[in-house]
């Protein structure tokens, strides 16, 4: 039986993660990945369930259901998000934003910056939306996050994160307090606070995890202007960590 000498060459098509495609083709390249193909192709969104909330809340905390003013967060495929977290995401913004790793726990931080990982986003932005909340001042959501979290959400990592830094907000606040003449602090701006650290931890789970074109935390930043400089990520860093310095008051 005489063999078959020709060679298949390699498709060389692009694929959907911007690499090309290796499969042997006789004819290259592949059907499925022309242009108009790869235009017809949608991947699903990379959460595909959502957290269940508890059937018996605990007795102490906020309600998650009552303080979330909109609903779940639901990603939508942006392609052109994931070039601007590319060209955002420099070693000094990534430098700033590793100034959070000193506020969380080992495992918790490699939740959100180990490629190896897989970090709920949506769960992040709807933690940021309650500290959003238009009663989360009245209902004193920073001290209840920090000590009891929310009654109706699992302690999932997520839920972890958010109150891990709401616990270093509480122990600032709770430092100045002590400084001679130190003004009565509003929990409005803390709470701010909170939520854009909570969306900048999103916004490095899915750029370094690789879905950064589903990212709820970084549609909802880039809805409201650009991302922040490093200056800023550092300076908002700063605000969670104990303050020390001539000037601190410590």
């Amino acid at each position: 039986m005489a063999r078959n000498l020709v060679r298949a060459h390699p498709c060389d098509g692009p694929t959907l993660r911007g690499g090309r495609c290796l499969r042997p083709r006789l004819s290259p390249p592949c059907a499925d990945h022309t242009p108009h193909a790869l235009a017809r192709r949608v991947e699903p969104d990379p959460w595909t369930r959502r957290p269940e909330p508890l059937r018996a809340p605990r007795r102490r905390g906020l309600s998650l259901r009552a303080l979330l003013p909109t609903p779940w967060p639901v990603p939508v495929d942006a392609p052109g998000n994931a070039e601007h977290v590319r060209h955002w995401l420099t070693p000094r913004a990534r430098a700033a934003v590793d100034c959070f790793a000193s506020l969380l726990p080992a495992e918790r931080w490699r939740r959100v910056c180990s490629p190896a990982h897989r970090a709920d986003c949506p769960t992040l932005e709807a933690l940021a939306r309650v500290c959003e909340s238009p009663t989360a001042v009245t209902v004193g959501a920073l001290r209840r996050i920090a000590d009891d979290g929310l009654v109706d959400l699992a302690p999932t990592p997520e839920h972890r994160i958010a109150r891990d830094l709401a616990r270093a907000k509480e122990e600032q606040l709770g430092l100045r307090a002590f400084v001679p003449g130190a003004a009565v602090e509003r929990p409005g701006p803390h709470l701010a606070d909170l939520a854009l650290s909570l969306r900048l931890l999103g916004v490095l789970a899915c750029a370094v995890q690789g879905r950064a074109r589903w990212c709820p935390c970084l549609a909802t930043l880039l809805a409201r202007g650009p991302l922040p400089e490093p200056t800023a990520v550092f300076d908002l860093a700063t605000r969670f960590a104990t303050p020390y310095g001539p000037g601190s008051g410590a």
